[in-house]
């Protein structure tokens, strides 16, 4: 589950990457969506098991330090071109199916618009 979800945050940082979109300013203190999602799939703090926490003093939690198992994924700029040109694809498809739909309420709903 870690290097699926870690491999799905990777394109996504790899698409984010490509468009030049800097998180620091908008998620404040982590610079990709991996180490954004890295904390929730683990725990790398205190052992849940065998803590015991001291409710009158401000505990220190440190993070440990980790190798990262998964690589930086290169997809985005493949995404992005790949999404471009089905959206350039699509168009005109997209168009014919709302000319299409204006026609078809024309035909049915003509009678009830002139009335109005």
């Amino acid at each position: 589950i870690y290097k699926i979800t870690m491999g799905v945050c990777g394109v996504i940082d790899s698409i984010i990457r490509t468009l030049g979109i800097k998180l620091n300013k908008l998620l404040k203190g982590t610079s990709s969506v991996s180490d954004l999602i890295r904390p929730l799939l683990y725990n790398d703090g205190i052992c849940d098991e065998a803590a015991v926490l001291d409710l009158d003093a401000k505990a220190q939690i440190k993070t440990a330090q980790y190798e990262d198992t998964v690589r930086k994924s290169r997809k985005g700029p493949a995404i992005i071109i790949i999404g471009a040109l089905l959206i350039i694809a699509l168009l005109p498809l997209e168009l014919i199916t709302v000319a299409a739909a204006y026609v078809v309420n024309k035909i049915r709903y003509g009678k009830l618009m002139k009335k109005n």
